[in-house]
């Protein structure tokens, strides 16, 4: 697989992230049983607008120091890396494609990440297995499969501390409305700001939805 380094200059901080060269070639790849059974594709492959927006909420945010943090389909890892760049004292990196995970942790490298701080897991929202709870989760881009919506609600339910807060950033998507009713249906507090971002040059006005956990 051919990759790529890209260099971004994101709310005043270089970060590096490597990924592959033709993200659309890797469809190819994929077994017609593989997308017979979760219609997977490699969304994973690509640096999307919602996670370089995100990324430049958090680098420009409060320090995270003290905070556990998880971000929840992770794909290339940027957004993790800066939870982890802004002090968390932990982050754990998850997605359900286990290229992704070996792409996140090359990022983690490339911006100076070491394993103590920052780790990777395999994580099915479906079955979210996962024992440690986090004070802050974190995702982007994540609300595109309307079938994926309660059981990300419920992984959220699985994996936040109570009290702990969810940041997701989202493009827009018509999934969003009932992704936000299911989440008010189990208790969660839910506010939406907007982020403006540029990503290769092309303005995007992304919504910021945070969700505190009952």
């Amino acid at each position: 697989m051919k990759t790529t380094i890209q260099t971004l200059l994101l709310a005043g901080r270089t970060l590096t992230v490597e990924a592959p060269t033709e993200p659309y070639a890797l469809v190819e790849q994929i077994t017609a049983d593989e997308f017979a059974v979760d219609e997977r594709l490699p969304y994973w492959a690509e640096l999307w607008p919602s996670a370089v927006g995100l990324t430049e909420a958090v680098l420009a945010g409060p320090s995270l120091v003290g905070q556990s943090v998880i971000e929840l389909g992770c794909g290339l890892g940027l957004v993790g890396t800066a939870a982890a760049l802004r002090g968390a004292e932990r982050v754990v990196l998850t997605d359900y494609e286990d290229d992704a995970l070996r792409f996140a942790r090359r990022t983690l490298h490339l911006n100076g990440v070491g394993p103590a701080r920052a780790s990777t897991a395999l994580l099915d929202w479906r079955r979210p297995d996962l024992t440690e709870r986090f004070s802050l989760a974190l995702a982007a881009d994540v609300l595109y499969e309307r079938r994926n919506l309660l059981p990300l609600v419920e992984t959220l339910l699985a994996v936040l501390r109570p009290g702990g807060r969810a940041i997701i950033a989202d493009p827009g998507r018509a999934t969003a409305a009932p992704f936000r009713e299911l989440l008010v249906e189990q208790g969660f507090t839910v506010t939406v700001g907007q982020r403006a971002t540029l990503h290769y040059d092309r303005p995007h006005t992304l919504d910021l939805l945070t969700a505190v956990r009952p």
